[in-house]
C-alpha cells in the first residue's frame, strides 16, 4: 500500500503542477544546454543512515565506486535510526518504503543498514571487508543489456526526458520511471547518536525521488521545468533517471537503463 500511495500521490502531483508532457519522439533536433555524460552500466544503490554505527565505512565505499564514471551511486538515508538520538538530515520514509520493497524483492527477514543493492538485481552488506567491486562486476551491465533506454537532457529551464524499452517485455508489470535528485556531497558534524562527534562525508545523498508512473513501452519525452526539480530537491545538484522492471507483487525488480544529469545551482 505504501508503493501505491506514493504512486498515486507522484502522479497527482505532477498532473497538478501541470509539469508532464507526453510526446512521442520525433526526429526533431533541439539545442541543448547540458545533456547526460558517460553511459551507466551500473546503478549502486546505498541504504544508510547518518545515525547507525556501522555506515560511516559504507559511504566510504560508495565514495570510491563514485571514481568509476560507469557508475551511478545513489545513497538513500532511511529514518528508521533516528530514534538513537541524532535525526539524519536526509532521512525519510519514503527512501525507508523503498528499502522495504527491496526487502520484499530480495525475500530478507529484516531491514538493515549498511545494505548495497545493485541494479535491482543483487545485495550485500555495505562494508570494506565485502566483495563489492566483484559483486558490482557480476551483475550484468546495463550497456550489455540494452533493454531500455533513458536520456536526460536541460535545454533552457527545462528538463527533458527520453525513455523507451529496446525488448519487448514479457508479460507482466510495464516497468516505471523513477527520477531522482541528490547532492554531489555533504558534510555534516554530527553531535548526538552513535556517531556523536564525528563529521560524515557522505556521497549523492539522495533529497527526493518520486515515481512519474507506469507506462506502455511507448517511445516518450517528459518535460519538467528545472526550478521545480530544485525547489523541490532544496538546491540538489544532480539528477538521475531510472527505468525499473516491477514484479508481479508490485516489488522493484532489474533496473533496465538510467541516465543522470548535473542540475546548476539556485
Amino acid at each position: 500500500m505504501g508503493r501505491a500511495r506514493v504512486m498515486v500521490a507522484s502522479a497527482l502531483s505532477l498532473i497538478l503542477a501541470t509539469i508532464v508532457c507526453f510526446l512521442a519522439l520525433a526526429g526533431r533536433s533541439e539545442a541543448s544546454d547540458e545533456i547526460a555524460g558517460a553511459p551507466i552500466s551500473h546503478v549502486v544503490e546505498l541504504f544508510t543512515s547518518q545515525g547507525c554505527r556501522s555506515c560511516p565505512t559504507a559511504d566510504k565505499v560508495l565514495a570510491d565506486l563514485d571514481a568509476d564514471p560507469s557508475l551511478l551511486v545513489l545513497a538513500y538515508h532511511v529514518d528508521y535510526w533516528d530514534y538513537i538520538g541524532w535525526q539524519d538530515l536526509y532521512g525519510s520514509t519514503d527512501n525507508t518504503n523503498r528499502q522495504r520493497a527491496y526487502q520484499q524483492s530480495f525475500s530478507l527477514p529484516s531491514l538493515y543498514t549498511p545494505q548495497l543493492v545493485v541494479n535491482g538485481r543483487a545485495q550485500l552488506v555495505a562494508t570494506p571487508d565485502q566483495p563489492v567491486a566483484e559483486t558490482v562486476a557480476q551483475v550484468p551491465s546495463l550497456a550489455t543489456e540494452q533493454k531500455a533506454w533513458v536520456k536526460l537532457e536541460r535545454v533552457g529551464e527545462q528538463v527533458k526526458i527520453r525513455a523507451g524499452l529496446s525488448d519487448p517485455m514479457a508479460a507482466g508489470p510495464m516497468p516505471v520511471l523513477i527520477l531522482v535528485t541528490f547532492d554531489e556531497e555533504s558534510e555534516t558534524v554530527i553531535t548526538r547518536g552513535e556517531n556523536a562527534g564525528s563529521t560524515l562525508h557522505q556521497t549523492h545523498p539522495v533529497r527526493d525521488w518520486r515515481i512519474l508512473g507506469m507506462w506502455s513501452g511507448e517511445p516518450l519525452k517528459i518535460e519538467l521545468p528545472l526550478a521545480t526539480l530544485v525547489e523541490d530537491a532544496r538546491g540538489a545538484n544532480g539528477c538521475a533517471a531510472l527505468i525499473q522492471a516491477m514484479s508481479p507483487d508490485g516489488s522493484p525488480g532489474p533496473i533496465l537503463a538510467a541516465a543522470r544529469l548535473a542540475l546548476p545551482d539556485h
